[in-house]
């Protein structure tokens, strides 16, 4: 089982290969469809990229300024 903890400071415990999209639907399925990317202990990656272990992670939408960013860049 892998530990994940949220922004908020929460904990949700997920099983072994989960990826941060799955953390997303966890949360909210409108999220989970506006998910582009997701920040695990600081590292921007992928969302269907399996977890490692215990990790923090932020989801990033494109309402964030990091995820603004990301869409221009893979636009341009």
């Amino acid at each position: 089982m892998i530990n994940v903890t949220l922004p908020d400071g929460s904990m949700r415990e997920f099983e072994d290969g989960a990826s941060p999209f799955d953390v997303a639907a966890s949360i909210s399925n409108s999220l989970a469809k506006k998910a582009i990317a997701a920040r695990v202990d600081g590292e921007l990656r992928d969302l269907t990229r399996p977890l490692d272990g215990d990790a923090k992670v932020e989801i990033v939408t494109p309402g964030d300024a990091e995820g603004l960013e990301l869409i221009r860049h893979d636009a341009a």
